[in-house]
């Protein structure tokens, strides 16, 4: 079974005649005759969208990438920087719970900022969104989860506070440019 867009017309002809060509070929070889194996064509259509309602999820993902990474990992550092966190051992709050508190913050935050920008996206560029609100919602939370965990590995490996943004940089731009 081929499933194909036929508006994607470059693409799913070459798709289609390189299946069918592999398949005819193992058809002959292995039976000797055509008709073994068949190629069937689905053609499914996709919706049309505009040029901001195909920008807007990497404006989303670009937007939670940069808060988790370097909205957590510069503040880490600079409290680091300051003692503070040396002074929050000697407090009865646990480093664990300061640390995941801060964490679930930057995370309500990259999520809230993403919501901002679907609604801002929705009420004045028109921005069409197809497919399951409910699961665009899961991604963009289970991607401010990961961001932040990278944010405090950044926070980690800086010395101080002003090489965050190199080492963040060095993680988010190949992400960036290399994921599509």
């Amino acid at each position: 079974d081929i499933y194909y867009d036929p508006a994607n017309i470059l693409t799913g002809n070459l798709v289609q005649g390189v299946v069918s060509s592999v398949v005819e070929n193992l058809n002959r070889k292995l039976t000797g005759s055509p008709s073994f194996f068949k190629v069937t064509r689905h053609s499914i259509r996709t919706e049309r969208l505009n040029y901001i309602s195909f920008l807007l999820p990497g404006i989303i993902g670009m937007a939670v990438m940069f808060t988790g990474i370097l909205g957590t990992a510069f503040p880490l550092a600079n409290e680091r920087e300051k003692g503070i966190l040396r002074r929050l051992r000697i407090t009865p709050l646990p480093i664990p719970t300061y640390i995941g508190a801060k964490a679930i913050g930057m995370v309500i935050i990259a999520f809230l900022q993403a919501l901002l920008i679907i609604l801002v996206g929705i009420l004045f560029f028109s921005v069409k969104i197809v497919g399951s609100y409910a699961y665009a919602l899961l991604v963009v939370f289970l991607g401010a989860i990961t961001f932040v965990i990278l944010g405090f590995l950044v926070s980690g490996l800086a010395k101080n506070a002003e090489s965050v943004d190199p080492i963040g940089n060095l993680i988010a731009m190949p992400m960036m440019f290399l994921g599509g």
